[in-house]
């Protein structure tokens, strides 16, 4: 069976591979279990502000009541929030009694242009959230057809320039959009030891196919390339299982992401489990850069093929990854491969080295892969390079920010 893959079926927002399966069990979520709560928090003297019940309206009027940098506390409970979203500063800490005992769900179905969030933090000009403690469940599992074609349901967002914010000891579940969004310029903090289980919507156009656990997004600006260094999205030491994407970036993002354990379902097999996009039109910008490393691309069942690494735009490295029945280490792509070259926001400087990877029969023998009309536009030793780039120094592991 060939791999190639036709332009116009991967500007539809998907990675869509034709890939054979040797398995067609129907296979089960598991469990969103996460890691226990650290037991002690950073600091001493921040204002305590306990929600009543962990309803959306208590939720909300303990937030309107706290001062910044205050430590916002729902309690345990399973609260149905139906559309509701609440909103707040992103400058406190937001915490639940741990992922099986807060559990917040979205309900109702949500459409396009109104709020769509769950819980929304503003970070405006430099906040520093921390969110960790409950899980949030989108309402997937209770949509008709129609509902769910319009509707985008999503989780948690931390908009505006967050700079050393905290997610962990979260799960996220079962949202049609993305379980974590993530957006806005010069993002910077660490995403660690949480759960994204089955985020995936797949509908006729226009709304097509979505579904990611954590979406990073910058502003549609361009940044400087900084690999190495804080300045990025970093998601290390999390679990993915049946999503559309496990990650996806797009609009002068930049991401790190490590140490994480990714698992693709039969429904998902066609996507890539970690994304870019690259500039899709205009003048707002692709992702900027992707530095994908020691993590683990496996599919459920183990004898199943599915696609791994996706990457349409943006600079970086992939390297020390270890993939299960994957064809490819990457598939090299653009959102569209026409025009004069150089393409606005195509890889330029892609590093690929040191993956665990074998090929599988039928597939041909490349760990690169570069998608169907696309060769003239990333040519091996000018856009992407099967070695390390001289002086890349990765940022130290575990992330400093991260509490254990």
């Amino acid at each position: 069976m060939s791999a190639a893959i036709s332009g116009s079926s991967y500007v539809a927002c998907a990675l869509s591979l034709a890939l054979s399966l040797s398995a067609s069990t129907a296979v089960a979520d598991p469990p969103a279990t996460v890691p226990e709560l650290p037991l002690f928090a950073d600091s001493f003297d921040r204002v305590l502000v306990t929600a009543a019940t962990c309803s959306a309206a208590d939720v909300q009027v303990a937030l309107n009541s706290a001062p910044a940098d205050a430590i916002v506390t729902i309690p345990a409970g399973d609260c149905d929030w139906g559309s509701a979203q609440v909103s707040a500063s992103g400058r406190l800490v937001l915490r639940g009694a741990g992922s099986g005992l807060t559990v917040i769900r979205r309900t109702a179905p949500v459409v396009e242009n109104n709020p769509t969030f769950l819980i929304s933090l503003d970070c405006a000009t430099g906040a520093s959230p921390e969110v960790y403690g409950f899980s949030l469940v989108g309402n997937d599992d209770l949509q008709s057809d129609a509902q769910r074609l319009d509707d985008v349901d999503n989780g948690l967002a931390l908009r505006g320039r967050c700079r050393d914010f905290r997610v962990h000891h979260m799960a996220f579940s079962k949202f049609s959009n993305a379980g974590l969004t993530l957006r806005g310029p010069a993002q910077r903090g660490v995403v660690y030891a949480n759960t994204f289980n089955a985020n995936f919507k797949c509908q006729p156009v226009p709304v097509n196919c979505l579904g990611y656990g954590a979406a990073v997004y910058g502003d549609g600006t361009q940044p400087s390339l900084d690999l190495g260094s804080a300045e990025a999205v970093f998601i290390e030491d999390n679990t993915f299982y049946d999503n559309r994407h496990g990650v996806a970036s797009n609009y002068g993002s930049r991401y790190v992401v490590r140490n994480n354990l990714f698992t693709s379902t039969q429904r998902a097999r066609n996507f890539a489990m970690i994304d870019a996009h690259g500039r899709q039109s205009g003048t707002t910008a692709g992702s900027r850069s992707w530095e994908i490393y020691a993590n683990t691309l496996r599919t459920d069942p183990p004898s199943m093929i599915a696609a791994g690494i996706g990457l349409r735009g943006g600079d970086g490295v992939v390297y020390g990854n270890d993939f299960g029945l994957i064809p490819h280490v990457a598939w090299l792509s653009n959102e569209a491969c026409s025009g004069t070259y150089p393409l606005p926001d195509q890889i330029r400087s892609g590093y690929f080295w040191s993956n665990t990877w074998q090929p599988i029969a039928g597939y041909g023998n490349n760990a690169i892969e570069i998608v169907s009309g696309c060769a003239p536009y990333l040519m091996e030793g000018r856009d992407w390079f099967q070695l390390a780039p001289s002086g890349y120094q990765p940022y130290p592991y575990p992330h400093p920010l991260q509490r254990r």
